[in-house]
């Protein structure tokens, strides 16, 4: 049985744990790790956390049963109290060019794949979250135990000294070519394009700047976006008379 957890702390550091119990040994872990969150500052949430533990416990359960040869007669259950994690893992995800600009569709994708590449040998399962606050720990089911333990282990490697490096890194992960991160928004896929797409935008804001007496705060504040999409309709109602 696997089971994931993940914690952030006030200052934006974050873990996420994973590991695996032993039937036989209820009350400790057969195998337990924790490794920071990879992302941007940003990207730093529990949710991104969770997935990564999750994606963790698929890529050890297809290495164990690749590197030994054996098929299990029975799905092989994975923990986690986070219900969008499973949700994420088991519906559909379609990666479209506006979805990579998305912070979490690098690691969205990657727990997709991974979870329809193995789905026949894993089962991934929402447990409650801290269930020791209500129950004794001796008396929880063996979900809610390894979920506690996790819990407990992501949270270790955030307050006490570790071997772990908490680094501000953009993530590079299989599925994902690129990632630059601009003040709107971030590039993950064509880049020539997206680049020059950039440069443009940025001769116009400093145009518009100079022109409205802008300062650099006051262009921040303007949403682009929806200026963009206001003009493009004031053009297309005064060339068609509307």
């Amino acid at each position: 049985m696997y089971g994931s957890d993940a914690s952030v702390n006030e200052d934006g550091r974050g873990s996420f744990a994973w590991g695996v119990k032993d039937y036989d040994n209820p009350d400790n872990m057969l195998l337990k790790f924790h490794a920071p969150i990879h992302g941007d500052n940003d990207q730093v949430h529990s949710t991104r956390g969770e997935m990564f533990g999750v994606l963790a416990c698929i890529r050890h359960i297809a290495h164990i049963t690749k590197k030994f040869h054996f098929q299990p007669k029975f799905p092989i259950p994975i923990y986690t109290d986070s219900l969008s994690t499973k949700q994420i893992a088991q519906n559909p995800f379609y990666l479209s060019c506006k979805i990579t600009f998305d912070d979490d569709a690098d690691i969205k994708t990657e727990l997709r794949s991974h979870y329809k590449k193995y789905k026949k040998i894993i089962s991934v399962n929402h447990v409650k979250a801290h269930q020791d606050e209500k129950i004794e720990f001796k008396n929880l089911s063996i979900a809610s135990k390894i979920n506690v333990q996790m819990d407990t282990h992501a949270k270790l490697a955030l307050i006490k000294p570790t071997k772990l490096k908490h680094r501000r890194m953009i993530p590079h992960l299989p599925l994902q070519k690129i990632s630059i991160k601009s003040k709107y928004d971030r590039i993950t896929h064509d880049l020539y394009s997206n680049v020059n797409r950039y440069k443009i935008g940025h001769e116009c804001e400093n145009w518009l700047a100079k022109r409205w007496n802008f300062s650099t705060s006051d262009m921040e504040k303007v949403e682009w976006p929806d200026m963009k999409y206001v003009l493009k309709k004031a053009r297309f109602q005064k060339k068609h008379n509307i």
